[in-house]
């Protein structure tokens, strides 16, 4: 637990963490999606702008337009190491998308009663505020064989881990990807369940006369070997699966829209 009275050091850092927003003056800035990863001294800030070009088919930078090309420069992306001094951040950029800036980039920081960061500008006038973003149920995921059928099926063999705390499960699926009826069977190997079974179907629907759409189906069945670990992890696996779905879901509106 972090007391709100404490100089932050670069200890209450290390997350991953996502800009609500940036306040400057005649500025306010809350669609930019912006996400800071510390680890240890070393950082990576993306910050990548709310309207986006669609580059869809393109194969190489040459296949865009001019129009696109200025659009996709306006993402930013640097890395490099942070000093923590009396709670002011200063980040070097060793490695910067955009050149060496000029000037230097500092930041005083503390912590609001909610738990987000505040950062506010030491060299220039601005306001930003940092939320950590949960750490994820989904600790490692693997591919560690993949083969395509006589019948055109791909199959894959897939290792995922799981934690929560000081828990970590590791278990195996097999993952077949059925183009031809539109479906992802995933089907259980090896680990913590006495079962498991996993799909997705995808269907096409309405008519020629409205607009094109796709019906998506989940299904999943799955019951732990132990009633023990049932009840440490089912909550956690619960929350995996159904962030699966709603990452699925909102890359989905993102890339065809919500008819």
């Amino acid at each position: 637990m972090i007391d709100l009275q404490d100089r932050v050091d670069v200890s209450h850092l290390q997350a991953h963490w996502k800009r609500i927003w940036l306040r400057a003056p005649g500025v306010e800035d809350r669609l930019t999606r912006v996400h800071w990863m510390q680890c240890g001294t070393l950082y990576a800030d993306l910050r990548v702008p709310f309207h986006r070009p669609d580059i869809r088919g393109a194969e190489a930078l040459a296949d865009l337009s001019p129009k696109a090309l200025l659009q996709l420069m306006q993402a930013e992306g640097f890395a490099g190491t942070i000093d923590v001094t009396d709670s002011v951040c200063t980040w070097s950029r060793e490695i910067n998308w955009h050149g060496t800036p000029d000037g230097i980039d500092a930041g005083r920081m503390s912590f609001a009663p909610t738990g987000d960061l505040v950062e506010d500008g030491v060299h220039a006038e601005y306001a930003e505020l940092w939320r950590k973003t949960p750490d994820p149920p989904c600790t490692a995921l693997r591919v560690r064989r993949r083969e395509t059928r006589d019948d055109g099926v791909e199959v894959m063999l897939a290792e995922m881990e799981v934690g929560y705390k000081a828990i970590r499960e590791r278990f195996t699926t097999r993952v077949a990807l059925d183009r031809g009826q539109n479906e992802i069977l995933v089907e259980y190997v090896d680990g913590p369940f006495r079962h498991l079974r996993n799909r997705w179907r995808f269907r096409d629907i309405g008519d020629q006369t409205e607009t094109k759409r796709s019906e998506v189906e989940f299904f999943i069945d799955y019951e732990f070997r132990s009633r023990t670990l049932g009840a440490l992890m089912g909550a956690v696996f619960d929350d995996a699966f159904r962030k699966f779905a709603d990452a699925f879901e909102a890359r989905a509106d993102k890339v065809y829209g919500r008819s």
